[in-house]
């Protein structure tokens, strides 16, 4: 058989098939997750979420009672990790309790006598171990208050409060104004009021500070009266921003064009404004957790409620005990300011990485 008559040959594959067509999802998820910064605002969440959730259920220290009865000792006290607290005491009763505290436990206290002409010549400089003189081998991460109470227990107890505060509130007001809000305007197609827009912007705290002290004033304090309010508030001001965003879409050519081949207003909310609404009201939802965060705290500024434990409260007692115990109001800003940026950075990525079929950046 003459060989030539075969002869081997790679058979071409046709461009088209050579061509990977990617889904507008793929497409979307890709923009999103090749975005450092949203990687990293991303990666700070988690960390934070899961170092407030094994607080909250492993951190056994109690948010409202102190470490001891020892009240005379145990309150503003260190981390139990840099646990010696000094102080300065004139000769009296109080320095003769810790010298005979200082017989029984002279690896915990140390007293030495101030040789300063800007002190009292009879000045004493204490210096103490309270966990090791109460036998407390617990953990208190950041030390007491004036109370004698855990810190830390309260920072966590506040901040997985505010968490579900605004979770629920922000979550009940982004689908109420992303479900109603497109419907109406497809029904009214009536802009608002330049007027409403720009007092929503400028004034938007105000309503916020506003339901928080009358919740304070008439009703019992809980987290459900704060979300309920909270809820309530946001999803107007949440209706009224989609309201004006479907709006504005509703006046695009292509609006016109699809009524043309026959969708209904059912077909128009699906296809062409639940996706454009949701992600712009992605960073709006996020303005509105910060002025939850504001008002909720804000009550310390009125000083309204010293009873229940709220933000307001331990910001009160942090910037009471800063010069004794910084640490106690650097981790509840740290925390919070970590968590709005995250927040915020995550709502602008996936915002931002948004483009609908027709092009346009949402």
């Amino acid at each position: 058989m003459d060989k030539k008559l075969f002869k081997i040959t790679s058979k071409k594959q046709p461009i088209a098939q050579l061509i990977q067509i990617k889904s507008s999802a793929k497409r979307y998820w890709e923009r999103v997750f090749t975005n450092k910064w949203m990687i990293v605002a991303i990666v700070i969440l988690v960390l934070l979420f899961v170092l407030l959730i094994v607080s909250k259920f492993f951190y056994s220290q109690s948010y409202n009672q102190s470490i001891n009865d020892a009240y005379s000792i145990n309150y503003e006290l260190p981390s139990s990790l840099a646990p010696f607290k000094s102080i300065t005491l004139p000769e009296g009763e109080e320095l003769n309790v810790f010298t005979e505290l200082k017989q029984k436990y002279p690896n915990y206290i140390e007293i030495s006598k101030i040789n300063n002409q800007n002190y009292d010549s009879n000045s004493y400089l204490v210096l103490f171990n309270a966990y090791g003189i109460l036998n407390d081998n617990s953990l208190h991460l950041l030390g007491t208050n004036s109370s004698g109470i855990d810190i830390y227990a309260r920072v966590i107890k506040v901040l997985f409060d505010s968490f579900i505060i605004c979770f629920f509130s922000i979550l009940f007001a982004l689908l109420f104004s992303m479900i109603f809000a497109p419907i109406s305007a497809i029904y009214l197609q009536k802009d608002l009021s330049k007027s409403i827009e720009k007092w929503i912007s400028i004034f938007a705290l105000l309503p916020y500070l506003l339901f928080a002290l009358i919740i304070n004033l008439t009703m019992k304090f809980s987290i459900l009266n704060f979300i309920i309010s909270y809820s309530i508030l946001s999803s107007l001001f949440m209706y009224i921003n989609a309201y004006q965003i479907s709006c504005e879409i509703l006046k695009n050519e292509y609006i016109n064009v699809d009524k043309s081949l026959g969708f209904s207003k059912w077909n128009i909310f699906t296809k062409d404004l639940i996706k454009p609404v949701f992600f712009s009201q992605l960073i709006f939802a996020i303005e509105q957790i910060s002025l939850m965060l504001i008002s909720y705290s804000a009550l310390a500024i009125f000083n309204i409620d010293n009873t229940n434990i709220s933000l307001g409260l331990i910001l009160n007692e942090s910037l009471q005990l800063f010069d004794k115990n910084p640490s106690y109001l650097l981790t509840i800003f740290v925390y919070i300011s970590l968590t709005i940026y995250a927040l915020k950075t995550i709502s602008y990525s996936l915002s931002s990485a948004y483009t609908n079929i027709r092009g346009q950046n949402v």
